[in-house]
Order: C-alpha cells, then structure tokens, then sequence
C-alpha cells in the first residue's frame, strides 16, 4: 500500500522551458532555418536570388528606379573625379606631373575612345556605372584585369557573369591543403588563389568547359556580411519577395480598374431568340462590351445586366505605403526617395531623409573607391610605364601613386543655412576651402588654376576683377556696429 501511495504521488519531471523566445515553436509560429553555414546557404540559394533580382531590375518599375537612382548619386554625371598627388624626389608637389597624370588619366577614362573596357564601348564613367549596377544586382562584381598589347595603355578592363564562375564547382579539401568553394580556390586561410570561369560561347551556349584565371588578375568586390563568405549576397535579397508580391497585388488593382472603367453587360436568356455570338455559357448567356458613351436595348428574349466591380479599393494606398517602407528600410533608402512620393513631407522631414540618403551613397562611394578605383589607377599607372604612354622610372611609382578620387557631392538643402554653418566652421578653424573644394568633387588645384587664369585673362583685357562675396553675418556686425555708435 505504501509503495502504491508513493507512485501516485510522486514528483514528476517538469518539461524546461526556452529560455529565449527567439528560438521558440509553436503552433502560431512556424519557423524552420537552414542549419548549414552562410556558405552552404548559397551553395542552395545563389542561382535563384541572382536570377530572381535580375528579373526585377528588368521588369520592377520600383527597381528600375532604384538602381537609377543610385547611379544618378553615387555615380554622379561626372564619375569619380581623380586628384593626382604626385611629390618630386624633395618630397613636395610635382605640378608638372600631377599635369601630366590628370591629362593622361582623363584620356584614358574618355568615353570617346572607350580605351577602360574590353570591348571598346565603354569609357571609365559608363564602365563604373556597370560596375555598380552588377555589384547591387547580383551582389558582388568580377571584374578581370586583361592584358592588351593593341591599347596605348597595355591594358582593359572585363566584367565577368557572377553565374559564369562556376558556383557548381566544389572541392572539399584539395592537394596543397586549401579548397574550392563556388569556383573560387582557397588556401588553408581562405585567401583567394584562382577563379574557375566557365567557358561560353555566345549568349547562349556553353562548351562545359572551364578555365582557371589567377587571383592576381580579378578583383571581386562584394560586401562581406558574414565570416567565411565567398561570394556576394544581392542588395536586394531582403526585398526580393516583398517587392515581387506587391507587384502582383498592383497589377490585380489595375485590372480590377479596368474592369470597373469598362461597360460590361451580361445578356441573360430569357425565352427562344436567335444567337447573339461570342462566347456563351451552358444556359446561352452572354457578356458583351459596349463602348464608353454607347448604349443599347436588349435583344429579345435576353435580360441585360451590367458588372459592377466594387473597385478602386480605397486601402491600396495606406497598403502600399506600408510595404514600401519596409522595402526602402531594406535597400537603405528613406521611403520617399525609393518611392519616389514626396506628398505631404515638411522641410524639416525632407531634410533628415536626405542626409540619412546621402550617407548611403557616400557608404557606396567609399567602397567603390577603395575596391575599384584605387586598384584601377595603380594598374592604369603601372601599365602607362610599361608601354611608354607615360615617361617615368618604376623608381618613381612610389611618388606617382599618390592620389585621391572626389566622387559626387551633394547640393546643400537650405544653401543660406549651410552657408552660416560653413562660416561658423571656417571662424573656429574646423576646415578650410581645400576641404570644402574636395567636399564638393572638385580638384582644388582645378579651382585654383582656374581662378588664377580668371585674374590674368580680366588684367589682359583692362577689366576689374569682381570683388567677393561680403560674408553672410555682415548685415549682423553692421547692426551691432550701429548700436555702439548710438550708444
């Protein structure tokens, strides 16, 4: 009996709760992740997220605008402005160098003669915008280094298809130690040693071959997310299905609008009449569109009834918003900039928007730069040496190299504003016009130069060189001024 007491009121074993809600199942949530490592999610995934951006950047008016966008200001009409630094053997500015590497540079990335792209049809402007497009699309940027006697610089510039190198093509472990993941050989550090590049002919046919081109020859510009990843990630992979269903929701509104905008009528049998034609149920019932502004009776023996659609619906707009701001948080623009919807927005709203956009373009630009532009002007110098385009040692590179690349810069939103700001700036000593000159994307020995041809051409021709601007707090000291002297 005891023994029978103690089994039925013995403790039982209480079930542990999680003790993090983010890793909780139940009924309500169901969520399953891949238990692979982020590059056995792309090994499953790649090919699809590629394939599926593309068709968006094709056919999404909100992508298309999108990657104009970021053209338009990352890019800049103007592209990236190069500022040779070049120093003599003592050390300080070589202006005759820095001349000659400015001439020589802006030849080079000429969009007449197209000398930066492979197959001669793109100039160094165009070339970046390509570079940018694929890097935001696919995620990441191939971009081969191929030598060319026939070019007065020694050299061209391809981009090669994210889905030619073979991302099908994986080693676990390979003789010297290393491995190949998604085309890409590694060695014991996962340090980039060759590309695998599958070998087309065409657009449309591929021989199944592949060929094997050195590291040193390729720059692969992605943005590492995660440690250990090999291959890029589309800018717009958290977007994809969010932009995909609204475009589907859109295109269902607009239907539904068309049909309310059309005059349909349905002619219900009634009795014994002759065919109408078109297409008719079992019953003998038949729709028929009438033309805006026409009218007509009922033939006899049909009953007519006209569809009435309960469209426009009044919440598309509050839904669409609301979707969209969750794509433009995605992609890291303000919502009326990816939208392109700028009712009901203040200067004070706008202008916090802007800035917060102008630091996504300037994120771009400081990447492109470091990852394209540096590497470009170092082969563009080294080359020019080789094939004799520029007179120079190798002795000299070093001196030569000095640069910097001014990208695109931004407009002020309230110039008077900023302009007070800017004068509070140069009173505390916190920049100085060279700074403000780069700021802007110009090259201050340009503006220099061009302010000294200024005074010499109006002292060759008798005239007064206008005087500068008075400063923007002038009015202010003048009105102090006064009340001392009332005083």
């Amino acid at each position: 009996m005891r023994n029978l007491l103690e089994k039925i009121f013995r403790k039982r074993p209480v079930a542990r709760e999680r003790r993090f809600n983010a890793a909780k199942q139940d009924r309500l949530l169901r969520w399953t992740v891949g238990m692979d490592r982020i590059n056995g999610q792309l090994k499953q995934d790649y090919v699809l997220m590629v394939r599926r951006a593309r068709d968006l950047a094709e056919n999404n008016d909100l992508v298309s605008g999108y990657l104009e966008n970021l053209e338009r200001n990352v890019i800049g009409p103007d592209g990236f402005r190069l500022q040779p630094l070049a120093r003599d053997a003592s050390g300080g500015p070589d202006a005759s160098r820095q001349t000659e590497i400015r001439e020589l540079w802006e030849f080079f990335q000429s969009e007449e003669f197209c000398f930066v792209s492979a197959d001669g049809r793109q100039g160094g402007r165009e070339f970046d915008a390509l570079v940018l497009n694929t890097l935001v699309i696919d995620g990441e940027v191939f971009i081969w280094r191929r030598p060319d006697p026939a070019s007065p610089f020694g050299m061209r510039y391809e981009v090669i298809d994210s889905l030619d190198v073979d991302y099908l093509y994986n080693v676990e472990r390979t003789a010297d130690g290393g491995r190949i993941v998604m085309g890409i050989r590694l060695d014991a550090r996962n340090r980039p040693l060759s590309y695998f590049v599958r070998e087309a002919r065409g657009d449309f046919y591929q021989t199944g071959r592949r060929f094997e081109l050195p590291a040193s020859e390729v720059l692969h510009l992605y943005r590492k997310r995660f440690p250990g990843q090999v291959r890029g990630i589309t800018r717009l992979a958290a977007a994809i299905m969010d932009i995909a269903q609204l475009e589907e929701y859109k295109e269902a509104e607009i239907i539904a609008a068309k049909l309310q905008a059309a005059n349909c009528i349905i002619y219900e049998k009634t009795g014994v009449n002759e065919d109408l034609g078109g297409d008719a149920d079992e019953a003998g019932n038949v729709m028929w569109d009438v033309s805006p502004g026409q009218a007509g009776l009922a033939p006899s023996g049909y009953t007519a009834k006209q569809i009435t659609p309960n469209h426009p619906n009044s919440n598309f707009g509050a839904f669409f918003k609301a979707v969209m701001r969750g794509i433009a948080n995605s992609v890291g623009l303000s919502y009326n900039k990816a939208a392109g919807d700028y009712e009901s927005v203040n200067y004070s709203s706008l202008r916090e928007a802007s800035l917060e956009d102008r630091e996504t373009y300037k994120t771009l630009q400081k990447f492109l730069i470091a990852k394209w532009k540096n590497p470009q002007f170092a082969d563009f110098l080294r080359f020019s040496v080789l094939s004799g385009a520029l007179k120079a040692d190798f002795a000299e590179l070093p001196r030569l190299l000095r640069h910097r690349f001014n990208p695109r810069r931004f407009s002020w939103v309230d110039p008077e504003k900023e302009l007070k700001a800017k004068q509070l700036e140069y009173e505390l000593r916190l920049t100085d016009p060279l700074t403000e000159i780069e700021e802007s994307g110009r090259d201050p020995v340009e503006v220099l130069d061009n302010w000294q041809r200024y005074h010499e051409m109006c002292a060759a021709r008798g005239l007064p060189i206008a005087a500068a601007a008075p400063p923007v707090d002038e009015p202010a000291t003048n009105k102090k001024e006064l009340a001392s002297d009332e005083s």
